[in-house]
């Protein structure tokens, strides 16, 4: 994932359930492997990460763990 610095330490803004739509219950946590792993296992399939004025939507149903994150 790239938000435009190495040091970067992008944010959740929201998590997207195809059975709930979008939610905030998370929102500001540090985005890691793990709470990405995490959303993924529990049937989040969409993330929408903040750091600094850089957005990105992260789609974690195509997501390779061991070579994007």
């Amino acid at each position: 994932m790239k938000f435009g610095s190495p040091r970067a330490r992008p944010r959740l803004v929201q998590a997207y359930d195809p059975k709930t739509g979008w939610s905030t219950d998370r929102k500001k946590a540090p985005l890691t492997v793990d709470l990405l792993s995490e959303l993924r296992s529990a049937g989040i399939t969409l993330v929408e990460a903040k750091w600094r004025s850089h957005r990105r939507q992260i789609n974690l149903s195509t997501l390779d763990f061991w070579n994007q994150v």
